[in-house]
């Protein structure tokens, strides 16, 4: 019996170290080479990444690009490549694949509407999970529940998973073209968790495959970006992702919620000095939420109840390190000769959101694309989240905002599954 032929596609920006052990890597995959094409997207490259595959890896297809295009236009470039590839296999640069990777990924398709197979990702000495399992939060931010996990310990429950994670997973590549392949007005981050939104809305499967391995170099490429950078992209393609995506029927709150969240974010990275802004009595909101937060008993005995003992641990160590960097942190910027200094992480949140606005007429016609494909509804998709009204911040007034709008009947009504309202620093 034929195998499938698969079109392997790695991104690569300035990554040649990477690629040399990735590409030793896919060497040694149990695929027979003859069903197996190669594609390196170099994206603007100053590394000599092509020539140096030109020279040691003539075999490699490359595509290359003069700027650094993300990582969701690239694959689809490449996607478009390979009208013969009955399956796309993307991986990250920064990535070594287990002999059995791909055969065991691919065995994963057990049923015509399985569309894409997850596979586990662990670092790069085995000993910790990368991904073996996802979710995400009613206000757009993909999850890895498992990350950081003892990988002996941790393997993942094999099955039906939101999304894939766009570093090391295969797809039919006809499926993927039907769905326009990642969404490119995201450029990257988050993109693999929309594609996995709207596979299941089209009335696809994703699953997640455990004996499908690789290993992974953490922030091999995005840790050469500033992390206002990597907040803008997070930011405004969460809310992009919720707005585009969301199922109309509670869309106009779910929608005004996720963008008030989006400034409060902001808001509370800004650490300023408010007194300056407010006019005399003028009712202060923020004070006033605050203030109905539950105490920190209230709160170790919601995680104990929760959580367990672990739990508990875990969110008694929380709230000491926090305490403790309260001390050393400088206090709210103040504002001087009508101007206050902010971090850039804070700038990124408005930045995002002014994003938005330019983007919305665009947004509207992906929205449309989006739902004229839906075959699945929302509902029969949300036990996927995992955890969707877990909050995104840890600040004390965003959490006490967050708690407050989740508790909206058309928030906490559509997301009722949740049970781990703890916070999550991303």
């Amino acid at each position: 019996m034929s195998l499938p032929r698969v079109a392997l596609i790695v991104v690569s920006l300035d990554g040649r170290a990477h690629l040399e052990r990735l590409l030793a890597s896919v060497a040694e995959l149990d695929h027979p080479r003859e069903d197996l094409e190669i594609i390196v997207v170099d994206n603007g490259s100053t590394d000599g990444t092509a020539s140096w595959l030109a020279e040691s890896h003539p075999g490699v297809r490359v595509l290359r690009l003069e700027t650094n295009e993300g990582f969701a236009r690239p694959n689809n470039l490449a996607a478009a490549l390979v009208p013969d590839a009955d399956f796309l296999a993307l991986l990250n640069n920064d990535m070594k694949v287990d002999p059995g990777w791909l055969r065991e990924a691919l065995a994963g398709f057990t049923e015509p509407d399985v569309a894409c197979v997850a596979t586990r990702i662990l670092n790069w000495d085995g000993t910790r999970v990368d991904y073996a399992g996802a979710g995400m939060t009613f206000d757009g931010f993909g999850l890895q529940p498992a990350y950081g996990a003892d990988a002996e310990r941790v393997r993942g429950e094999p099955g039906p998973v939101l999304f894939a994670c766009g570093g090391a997973m295969v797809i039919r590549r006809q499926v993927f073209l039907a769905l326009g392949g990642f969404d490119e007005a995201f450029f990257a981050y988050f993109e693999d968790v929309d594609l996995g939104w709207r596979l299941w809305a089209a009335g696809h499967r994703v699953v997640y495959r455990p004996e499908a391995v690789v290993r992974h170099v953490h922030n091999g490429t995005s840790a050469r970006f500033p992390s206002e950078a990597k907040r803008l992209l997070m930011e405004r393609n969460a809310l992009q992702m919720v707005l585009k995506n969301a199922e109309g029927s509670d869309l106009e709150a779910i929608g005004t919620v996720c963008t008030l969240l989006t400034a409060t974010r902001a808001a509370c990275r800004g650490n300023t000095a408010e007194n300056t802004f407010r006019m005399g009595a003028l009712p202060r909101p923020l004070e006033s939420a605050v203030g109905n937060r539950p105490g920190l008993a209230a709160r170790l005995r919601r995680a104990l109840a929760t959580k367990g003992f672990s739990g508990l641990a875990r969110a008694a160590t929380i709230a000491l390190v926090r305490r403790a960097l309260r001390h050393l942190e400088p206090g709210a910027a103040p504002v001087m000769e009508g101007k206050v200094t902010i971090p850039a992480e804070a700038w990124a949140g408005v930045l995002a959101l002014r994003d938005l606005a330019a983007m919305w007429p665009d947004l509207a016609r992906r929205r449309e694309a989006v739902q004229a494909l839906r075959r699945r509804p929302d509902r029969e998709i949300l036990m996927l989240m995992q955890h969707p009204l877990m909050a995104v911040e840890g600040h004390p007034a965003y959490l006490a905002i967050h708690q407050a709008l989740v508790a909206m009947p058309a928030i906490s009504g559509r997301y009722a599954t949740d049970s781990r309202p703890a916070p999550m620093e991303v």
